[in-house]
């Protein structure tokens, strides 16, 4: 009785979400199966992949912390077991800039390269001092914990551009290094790339080309980006994939770094997979979600592409809120990312995660007096000692910090479509407002993540052979803290706009 019980409870949910699409076409806004009790169960017997890390980049911000106290409350809130605990670090190889030259305005969004001109020999040469309060993060962060470095870049070196200048070409849609500069950035690269190995850089990936559909540069350029057909990508990385083989170099391409999903990503991981040389160093085809955060449907079908036809390691290595709509204080933003990061885990089969910057700009905007900041940590640009922890974080902290490499992820629902649905001009939307993805880490624990959107519910979450359960929450009041520990219960109260981890011990 009781079994039928709940799967008539289940089609009387599944209903109303059916009802809840139809009647978005009044252009109303509504929340099904808010009274439904729902049933989260995660499956143990047979883990889908495994999980490689959590990460960040040190773009645009970690050579302006200058300040040693600064540098290392940052990397202790961002590295350390105390903070996200992050494994992860892509660190950016800046294309430089010559200052009669340069067009970028924003001082934040400049950086320094190691390849620097020689007036008196009148060569660019190496000058390993160059970045040095971005290599100091990095070595604070390596000191943290930090296991994998990606070695990334956003456009060849200025030297190798067409216009001279890092920050695209002036059309503002053609790519910004002719082929027979590509041999010239290989080295460049590589160069870099062995010396940071040589001082103990754990660098397991390179990425010479970060979205390179988008049309960089134009008249008013407001940071460093390449644009390069597909044709032209995979080019240029026949020539890396050819250098790493010849000088033997322990490292991987990470490619393409697409700036979205969809046919455009695939088409570019198809072209370098069909090269042979390529195919052999490709270790991570690597993509951003942006642009795509209400779009499950959209994420499950690349994601079961990913599933038929990626045959290497697949990992999300940018988001953030574009465009963002919420004051980095806001914890309704700490919700969506976490919700993010659930569909991308459980919809886009990745196995790592990372979020674009760590820390970024303030920038109080004068109409609303809001800082739409899309930074885990906010830092006044003038003062960067003067930041404050964003909302976001403690969304991210529910994964990072619970979630280590090497945990295996598991299939994961609850069995029902609970939906928000509404009308604009573009048509109808929704999108699940209760979201959830499962662990086993290497030590035994059962992690359950539940993003719930919306009003508070109850949810259960059988887990047989599981005694005790510690559950963390973070809502309008609470910042990822400890709610309950104790005997495994029958069920949980997710507050509203709330996000919670579960962690089971035997």
């Amino acid at each position: 009785m009781k079994k039928s019980l709940k799967i008539f409870l289940k089609v009387i949910c599944a209903l109303v979400a059916v009802i809840v699409l139809l009647a978005a076409t009044a252009g109303i806004y509504y929340a099904a199966s808010k009274s439904c009790t729902l049933t989260v169960n995660a499956d143990t017997s047979q883990p889908l992949r495994e999980m490689s890390g959590w990460g960040t980049s040190d773009c645009w911000w970690s050579d302006d912390i200058t300040d040693e106290k600064t540098r290392n409350e940052m990397a202790d809130l961002l590295f350390s077991e105390s903070g996200l605990d992050l494994a992860t670090y892509r660190y950016c190889l800046y294309g430089g800039y010559d200052p009669d030259t340069e067009v970028v305005t924003n001082q934040w969004r400049l950086g320094e390269s190691f390849l620097v001109y020689n007036e008196d020999s009148g060569e660019y040469e190496y000058d390993w001092s160059r970045d040095a309060a971005s290599q100091a993060m990095l070595q604070a962060a390596l000191d943290r914990g930090v296991s994998t470095v990606v070695l990334f870049a956003n456009s060849p070196h200025y030297s190798m551009c067409r216009n001279g200048r890092s920050s695209g070409h002036e059309s503002g849609t053609e790519t910004n290094i002719e082929p027979d500069r590509y041999q010239d950035y290989a080295d460049y690269f590589l160069d870099i790339t062995e010396h940071f190995i040589s001082q103990g850089v754990p660098v397991k990936y390179i990425s010479p080309i970060n979205e390179p559909q988008w049309g960089w540069g134009g008249e008013s350029p407001a940071q460093e980006g390449c644009h390069y057909e597909a044709e032209e990508a995979v080019a240029l990385l026949k020539i890396f994939a050819k250098e790493i083989i010849s000088r033997g170099i322990d490292v991987k391409l990470c490619a393409l770094e697409s700036g979205n999903i969809g046919d455009t990503a695939k088409n570019y991981y198809n072209l370098m997979m069909a090269d042979e040389d390529i195919s052999k160093v490709l270790g991570m085809y690597s993509f951003h979600s942006y642009f795509n955060d209400n779009d499950k449907i959209k994420k499950d079908r690349f994601g079961s592409w990913i599933e038929e036809s990626v045959s290497v390691r697949s990992d999300m290595t940018e988001w953030c809120e574009l465009p963002s709509m919420h004051d980095a204080s806001d914890p309704l933003s700490a919700v969506i990312m976490a919700r993010v990061i659930s569909n991308d885990i459980g919809c886009l089969n990745v196995n790592g995660w990372s979020n674009w910057v760590a820390v970024n700009e303030k920038g109080v905007n004068p109409d609303d007096g809001k800082d739409y900041s899309d930074g885990l940590l906010v830092a006044d640009p003038e003062n960067p000692s003067d930041y404050y922890i964003a909302a976001r974080y403690y969304g991210y902290m529910h994964y990072s910090r619970f979630i280590p490499a090497g945990s295996q992820i598991l299939k994961c629902s609850d069995g029902v479509f609970t939906v928000a649905a509404y009308k604009d001009d573009d048509g109808i939307h929704f999108r699940e407002l209760v979201n959830e993805t499962a662990y086993l880490t290497p030590n035994g624990e059962l992690v359950v993540v539940v993003v719930n959107e919306g009003a508070e519910r109850d949810i259960k979450i059988p887990a047989d052979g599981y005694n005790n359960v510690t559950v963390y929450t973070t809502d309008s009041e609470l910042k990822c803290e400890e709610t309950y520990s104790g005997a495994a219960a029958e069920k949980y109260t997710c507050s509203e706009n709330s996000v919670n981890t579960y962690i089971f011990t035997k």
